[in-house]
């Protein structure tokens, strides 16, 4: 995932019920890119997929579609340059079927909660605190 968003990952830990990343994010980077590149990243961190199995061959096909509408590129740019909705798309949480990145009502602030959808409410209840961040300074 983090190729296709404006994020870089240094290191990670993954324990038996969270994980922790070291992260470097651009928070301008998405700007500079163009609209082929978003469509293609777009597609790359959330394939098309029919029946639960990711088909390759509507790639190309959705790519279009997405660069025929400047609103929806629009929206795929500000996620994909969005370190917020990087991480909300690395949760588990979001291994459901039904998750759906243009469809999400709330848009999760840096570092805020995640308001469940109703089909996810079972399986994840996400509070203030699950995300932490800390900015790291580095002296070069």
């Amino acid at each position: 995932m983090a190729p296709c968003f404006a994020v870089d990952i240094y290191a990670f830990t993954v324990l038996s019920n969270h994980f922790h990343l070291v992260l470097r994010h651009d928070p301008l980077a998405h700007r500079d890119w163009c609209d082929e590149e978003v469509a293609w990243r777009w597609f790359e961190a959330f394939p098309p997929t029919e029946r639960g199995a990711v088909v390759e061959e509507l790639k190309p096909e959705r790519r279009e579609l997405l660069l025929d509408d400047p609103k929806r590129v629009a929206r795929a740019r500000c996620t994909l340059g969005s370190m917020s909705d990087f991480m909300i798309t690395s949760s588990p949480v979001n291994s459901i079927p039904s998750f759906d990145p243009f469809r999400r009502a709330s848009r999760a602030p840096n570092w805020s909660f995640l308001r469940p959808t109703p089909s996810d409410h079972a399986a994840s209840h996400r509070m203030e605190g699950d995300f932490k961040s800390l900015f790291v300074y580095v002296f070069l």
